[in-house]
């Protein structure tokens, strides 16, 4: 009897075992291609796209990419606190978001503009 639990538990014990660390590892992937939902949303995707694009292109620099992805995210954090709240993102709260991206993107189109012409950045994905 006790022979026979062993040939029963072990095997059972030992995939048990090896699934365990699968389980993990899918918890910590991430996909850059997960869809963009809101108006919000859809504003930050564009303007991440338009930095890289004009790092890119030369017509900023690695430490301006780098001033410029800490006012964006700086931005972003805001918004995911204004979230947060018990009321959520309020209509006004995201008029204040989106005012602080179009101050942000033209500081970045007026930067970016100054080293050279600018492209016209890819169209967004659907």
């Amino acid at each position: 009897m006790n022979n026979r639990i062993r040939r029963i538990f072990l095997p059972a014990a030992f995939a048990v075992s090896l699934s365990i660390p699968i389980c993990a590892f899918a918890q910590n992937s991430s996909q850059d291609n997960q869809p963009v939902v809101g108006s919000v949303h859809t504003r930050e995707a564009g303007i991440q796209r338009k930095m890289q694009l004009y790092f890119n292109q030369g017509l900023i620099d690695s430490n301006e990419l780098a001033r410029f992805q800490r006012d964006f995210d700086g931005i972003c954090v805001k918004e995911d606190a204004a979230r947060m709240k018990q009321d959520g993102l309020t209509g006004t709260a995201r008029s204040v978001i989106m005012k602080k991206l179009d101050l942000f993107e033209a500081d970045l189109d007026q930067h970016a503009s100054k080293s050279g012409p600018l492209l016209a950045p890819p169209a967004q994905p659907k």
